[in-house]
């Protein structure tokens, strides 16, 4: 199946590979992400076009940080 971004402005469509949690957006609103494990797919919400990355795998149990607060020791 394929996951699909609307774009209303201009009345048209991407389709995406299916995921289990979907996509999250990017702060620019122009890409969507995601991360499975140890791989992270960054997608254009234009064109579609996705690019695949490794980062580390998210722990069982992260810390939860939340946008706009700052987190100092």
């Amino acid at each position: 199946g394929f996951f699909r971004i609307f774009d209303l402005r201009h009345r048209s469509w991407v389709r995406l590979p299916t995921t289990d949690w979907g996509y999250g957006w990017s702060a620019d609103g122009h890409h969507v992400y995601r991360v499975d494990g140890g791989v992270m797919t960054t997608c254009n919400a234009v064109t579609a076009a996705c690019h695949v990355s490794r980062v580390p795998a998210i722990p069982a149990s992260p810390a939860v940080r939340y946008p706009g607060i700052t987190y100092e020791a």
